[in-house]
């Protein structure tokens, strides 16, 4: 099996192939030497002939071994590949998938940890009036995923799964879960 891992943090993917059916081991392996959260972003059929051809086909791309830059070319492939994903290829919904698909979501969490660490140190905290009078975060938000998403993704597929309860639902759980815990508030 081929499969494409993405590093959101640092905009690149990784190609490479596992022997078994399921890449969850290989992925974990990887997770545990690098600093960046890696998500699953494709798996498609095949073994060590399709992933040299596939590392040929983006030599152009390459940041070193079978690291990829995620522009241009490879992510038009992706990209491409993305009614297989939605079908089947990708067990569950995540975070790091929707952030793959819509990379504006990386600028709200950017905010919502900003917003976090303001109130490190402080006796008081309330994640629900960070999260809602932080400006623009909650508007941020609703225009990324869930059922008032504002842009429309070129994929048709793609834009349904992102407008969907379900990626509001992850997303959202994602990212009120890095605010602290509500302490010396009223909620």
């Amino acid at each position: 099996m081929i499969y494409f891992v993405a590093a959101m943090e640092i905009d690149r993917v990784k190609i490479g192939h596992t022997a078994g059916e399921e890449a969850g081991p290989r992925i974990a392996a990887l997770q545990t030497g690098c600093p960046c959260d890696l998500t699953l972003v494709a798996c498609l059929p095949g073994g060590l002939r399709v992933e040299r051809e596939l590392h040929r086909q983006f030599a152009a791309q390459r940041f070193r071994g079978e690291w990829f830059r995620l522009s241009g070319p490879v992510r038009e492939f992706l990209d491409a590949t993305a009614p297989a994903i939605v079908g089947s290829a990708v067990p569950s919904l995540t975070y790091g998938l929707l952030a793959f698909w819509e990379p504006r979501l990386l600028h709200v969490e950017r905010t919502v940890r900003i917003a976090a660490r303001s109130a490190e140190g402080s006796e008081r905290a309330c994640a629900n009036e960070l999260w809602f009078e932080t400006p623009d975060l909650d508007t941020a938000f609703t225009e990324t995923v869930g059922w008032y998403r504002q842009r429309r993704h070129r994929l048709e597929e793609l834009d349904a799964v992102l407008r969907s309860v379900e990626a509001h639902d992850v997303a959202f759980e994602h990212l009120y879960g890095l605010l602290p815990d509500c302490r010396g508030c009223e909620c």
